[in-house]
C-alpha cells in the first residue's frame, strides 16, 4: 500500500489508545506525501463512543 498517495483517513471505529489512534493518522503524513490530507472520525450521535470522545476532550482542556 503507497500512503504517500493517499488523501483521505476514515476511523470508523475510536481506538480506546489516543496514541494509537494519532500514530495511524501520522503514517499518511511522511516523507513523500504531496497531498493535503483530510482525517475523519466517524462517531454514532448518543453513543457510549461519543460520550468517551466528549470526556477526552474535557480532559484534554
Amino acid at each position: 500500500m503507497n500512503l504517500t498517495g493517499a488523501d483521505i483517513v476514515i476511523h470508523y471505529d475510536p481506538w480506546w489508545n489516543a496514541v494509537a489512534q494519532n500514530q495511524a493518522t501520522d503514517r499518511v503524513h511522511q516523507i513523500g506525501q504531496e497531498n493535503k490530507v483530510m482525517v475523519y472520525k466517524l462517531i454514532v450521535k448518543d453513543s457510549l463512543e461519543e460520550k468517551i470522545m466528549d470526556m477526552e476532550a474535557k480532559k484534554a482542556k
